[in-house]
């Protein structure tokens, strides 16, 4: 499955990470779960079973990495 993280701050910029896992509930629930903690708005987010695109605004240098993290945690893994 393929997630897209788009974030429209200051310059346009894409992520895409591919995950090994069966549906996108469990990695789209920890990216979510990831920007409520950091008190993101959320523009965007359009889901199927295999494909996940959100859209954001969010002014962080470490952005990238944070939905990294969030997306690849281990079910259960606080992240």
């Amino acid at each position: 499955m393929v997630f897209r993280v788009i974030n429209i701050s200051e310059d346009v910029d894409c992520i895409e990470y591919t995950h090994s896992e069966t549906s996108t509930t469990p990695p789209l629930f920890r990216l979510l779960r990831c920007f409520v903690n950091n008190k993101i708005d959320f523009i965007s987010i359009a889901a199927t079973n295999n494909d996940v695109t959100v859209t954001i605004q969010w002014d962080n240098d470490i952005w990238q990495d944070l939905c990294e993290n969030a997306i690849n945690a281990e079910v259960g893994n606080g992240s």
